[in-house]
């Protein structure tokens, strides 16, 4: 591994482990998933959503397109994308305690989006331009 990338495992490895203890510490630990579907839910219930899906839209449609050679355009890319899945972690110990589900929902989908953000796809080689397709050789 190239040491220029490094700044890309620390980081996504320091804001996971710092939503494990945010959860853990702040929220005495993992939701109680015996949770019942007749609670009212309103619209600004959902609100968690919001920072997970932009970090997922950050994840798949704009992360894979940044050449592997530009280290900075990834970096901040990953600390924007992580730091919102992040936020999404925080909000969810701001839902009430009686929206058990949407709050259980927000938690794992927010946790999901960080672990997208494991630097494998930096073992790819940088794109490079070619000057023929395969069928142009011939």
């Amino acid at each position: 591994m190239n040491k220029k990338y490094l700044p890309l495992w620390l980081i996504w490895f320091a804001l996971l482990q710092g939503s494990v203890i945010i959860v853990f510490l702040l929220s005495g630990g993992i939701p109680n998933l015996n949770f019942s579907l007749t609670a009212s839910t309103d619209l600004l219930s959902f609100i968690a959503f919001i920072p997970i899906i932009i970090s997922l839209i950050a994840r798949i449609a704009i992360l894979p397109k940044i050449d592997i050679s530009n280290a900075q355009a990834l970096l901040v890319t990953t600390i924007i994308g992580c730091s919102l899945a992040e936020g999404a972690v925080i909000m969810t110990l701001l839902l009430n305690k009686q929206l058990e589900l949407i709050s259980s929902l927000a938690l794992i989908s927010a946790f999901i989006a960080l672990l997208s953000y494991i630097p494998l796809y930096l073992n790819k080689s940088p794109k490079t331009p070619q000057n023929k397709s395969f069928y142009q050789q011939g």
